[in-house]
């Protein structure tokens, strides 16, 4: 993902970066549901592959898509000639140190420090929800497995529509931060209304919304992010931001996880909800962060 995150800079011009980062993130999206519809038939028993059935052959269709959905970039992708001098070619050490070095000399750029703990914070809530939205909507709303499948289906499709529309919802805004940091502050809200309602539809209406944002909010701060960084430190701190984003899969468990431990005499919906409520609160520091992260175009 740095690699990829990184090409970005190469491939869009300043004005471009909002509506490629989004086209990347819709046929992202789109490849989710591709993917899971691919494997869905293999998955239920309908279809054998060689004679292997059942969950296990969702890695071996997943394998085989991932290859030859990679073949473009293979032999079309060209990437810039690299004249950096031997003596220069990082070491595993040595790309270890340079990282550590552009973290601590990560103030010399204003805004991008603060930019990447909110961005830690707001994406480890929608990680946690990710991975527990199917057992929250079990335990708390009680739906079946069919309006499940429906939610989920419907809030990926928002998802590649929220990623689609992105750079004209940073146009509507007038600014790319402005959207960003309306799409944080909805989050936030969704999360809350999340944990407080009871109605089976609201829970589905939420989960759509939340697909909608997230994948407006994930295009939109790639490529604002990108804008913070200088052109010449773009592959560097691509590798931090993803850095960030994986130490976010491991916090965001843990709070939800403690969380549900620490309410549990509440009962078992009531603990769940306390959870959802938590990434609520998480997502609204995090947008209290990202409020003292400035434009370097504007100013603002």
């Amino acid at each position: 993902l740095g690699f990829y995150n990184t090409l970005l800079h190469d491939l869009a011009t300043t004005r471009t970066k909002e509506s490629l980062s989004g086209i990347g993130t819709a046929v992202g999206y789109f490849g989710l549901v591709v993917g899971l519809g691919l494997a869905y038939p293999f998955t239920q028993g309908t279809l054998s592959f060689f004679g292997f059935s059942g969950k296990p052959t969702a890695f071996i269709i997943g394998a085989l898509a991932f290859l030859l959905f990679s073949l473009p970039v293979f032999f079309f992708l060209k990437d810039k000639k690299d004249e950096t001098p031997a003596s220069e070619i990082a070491t595993f050490g040595k790309s270890f140190g340079d990282t550590f070095r552009d973290i601590k000399n990560i103030r010399q750029y204003p805004g991008v420090l603060a930019y990447l703990i909110s961005y830690y914070l707001y994406s480890d809530a929608i990680l946690t929800l990710q991975l527990f939205a199917v057992l929250y909507l079990d335990k708390v709303a009680h739906l079946a497995d069919s309006q499940k499948n429906i939610a989920f289906a419907t809030g990926l499709f928002f998802g590649v529509v929220g990623a689609g529309t992105s750079r004209w919802l940073a146009l509507l805004m007038k600014s790319t931060r402005k959207a960003v940091a309306l799409c944080i502050a909805l989050w936030a809200v969704l999360l809350v209304a999340l944990g407080l309602v009871s109605n089976p539809y609201a829970f589905i209406v939420i989960v759509v919304l939340n697909g909608f944002f997230s994948g407006a909010l994930f295009s939109l701060s790639r490529a604002y992010y990108s804008h913070l960084v200088p052109a010449e430190k773009q592959g560097q701190y691509f590798g931090i931001y993803v850095l960030f984003e994986r130490f976010a899969s491991i916090l965001g468990p843990l709070i939800w996880s403690l969380t549900i431990i620490a309410f549990a005499f509440l009962g078992e919906a009531a603990s769940y909800r306390a959870a959802m409520l938590s990434l609520g609160v998480m997502v609204a520091i995090g947008f209290v962060i990202f409020l003292q992260v400035k434009d370097p175009r504007t100013k603002e």
